[in-house]
């Protein structure tokens, strides 16, 4: 009793909280998917805005190299009609704020008229190095099919804009004997990200890239996601970080948490509800009626009990059904023992009960006429009624009897001046041991002479 008034409330806590935790974990699974799925939409936006910022920065380069581009000088001194063009126009001191790192003239089979690159804050200009003269013609090859080119390229791992357009005299309206290249350096992070907030940097590649944005977790609160970006040649060999913060899935799991400690402080608070409802209505009352059933069968006279709670109700009645069911048949059981003993009273013959250890618990009128003479028979052995020189004889066959062997034997009663011959069979009792009947019949025919001299 004791063990069921704690384990009823222990299991429906351990199933509540069991339950509330598989809900928890699928819910928090579904949030988590969900929730990746609006991160992985931000980062695919987030890197079309960085891809559109930086075409909007190329844009800006193309529109001054298509301002240079225009020049009539610039047609002329491709022709090599104007030495001095190089010292009054490409010195780079008008576009000191444009930034300008690299520029480039070629005629139309590619060949260079004129390379340089700023040093010393604008003051002097020295030439390409071979390796950036080749991507700036990389650019021309680029930009040959549609007149002009701009976009982003890798420079001595440096990521540089450029912008490549046709030379041409826009006066005489002649068409196109060169190409004009301009590049420059792209902001730092820190200054993107001023536009860009989340951006964390933008570096080069060293290994080709697939042209699609990636965002994968880096902490349970950030998240990176890696755009590609490609290079004036048509590859993919730049990408740009981005940094987005998980608020929102630590919110929910902040949340989610407080929720699992409010189900398991709910789960807790029944699970002792239960227990005080369970000991209160169940496991006290029914350990009470355990003890009155004790006393009743310990006492005897079997009493209907009262329902000390309305939930034992059911369980009181019925066990008042047995009680009354074991009252009748007890009054039953009772009344047929006095009629079966009021008859063997009556028989001539000599009837007793025995145990199967051979006390006599029952003794008819006739047998205690014979043997209550000095002590009363019952609660005596039955092979006491025999001489001292029988008993033992008496005894062997009474304990074969017990075992379920009938036995029948004839002793002599020499102080009673008689003889008796014994039946002896062993009678089965329901939930007992049973009894052995015996049936004493006297004798005084065929005696040998002098037995009783």
């Amino acid at each position: 009793m004791r063990e069921v008034r704690f384990k009823v409330p222990l299991m429906f806590t351990l199933l509540f909280l069991a339950l509330s935790g598989i809900l928890y974990l699928s819910l928090l699974a579904r949030a988590d998917r969900v929730l990746y799925q609006l991160e992985l939409s931000n980062g695919i936006k987030g890197g079309e805005a960085v891809r559109n910022f930086l075409d909007h920065q190329a844009r800006q380069l193309d529109l001054l190299c298509l301002d240079w581009a225009s020049w009539d000088q610039m047609y002329h001194f491709v022709e090599g009609r104007m030495e001095s063009f190089e010292r009054q126009n490409l010195s780079y001191e008008s576009l000191e704020n444009a930034e300008v790192s690299h520029g480039a003239l070629f005629r139309r089979d590619l060949t260079v008229v004129w390379h340089g690159k700023p040093e010393g804050r604008i003051r002097s200009v020295v030439p390409c190095a071979p390796e950036e003269l080749t991507k700036l013609r990389e650019t021309v090859i680029r930009a040959e099919r549609y007149g002009y080119a701009r976009g982003l390229t890798v420079m001595s791992d440096r990521i540089l804009m450029v912008s490549a357009r046709q030379v041409k005299d826009t006066a005489m309206g002649l068409p196109y004997n060169g190409w004009l290249v301009l590049a420059r350096p792209l902001a730092s992070a820190g200054e993107l990200r001023r536009v860009l907030p989340s951006l964390v940097d933008v570096r080069p590649s060293q290994v080709a890239m697939e042209p699609k944005v990636v965002t994968v977790p880096v902490s349970p609160s950030v998240m990176e996601t890696r755009v590609p970006l490609m290079d004036i040649t048509g590859r993919w060999s730049m990408e740009a970080r981005l940094r987005v913060d998980r608020w929102i899935a630590m919110g929910l799991r902040e949340l989610m948490g407080m929720v699992l400690v409010g189900i398991a402080m709910l789960g807790v608070s029944l699970g002792t509800a239960i227990f005080l409802w369970h000991r209160t209505s169940i496991s006290q009352p029914l350990e009470e009626m355990r003890r009155r059933i004790s006393r009743m069968i310990s006492e005897g006279g079997l009493r209907p009990l009262e329902a000390p709670s309305e939930e034992l109700e059911s369980v009181v009645g019925l066990a008042n059904l047995l009680i009354k069911h074991c009252t009748t048949m007890e009054r039953r059981l009772i009344g047929e023992n006095r009629r079966i003993r009021e008859i063997l009273d009556g028989m001539d013959l000599l009837v007793a009960l025995c145990t199967t250890s051979g006390d006599v618990t029952f003794a008819n009128r006739a047998m205690r006429d014979l043997f209550d003479s000095l002590e009363p028979l019952v609660g005596r052995k039955i092979w006491e009624i025999g001489d001292v020189e029988d008993r033992e004889r008496i005894r062997d066959r009474f304990l074969a009897t017990a075992e379920g062997a009938p036995q029948l034997i004839r002793v002599h009663l020499r102080e009673k001046r008689t003889s008796m011959v014994m039946n002896m069979s062993h009678v089965h009792r329901v939930g007992g041991d049973g009894e052995v009947l015996v049936l004493c019949r006297r004798s005084s025919a065929h005696i040998p002479p002098g037995i009783f001299a």
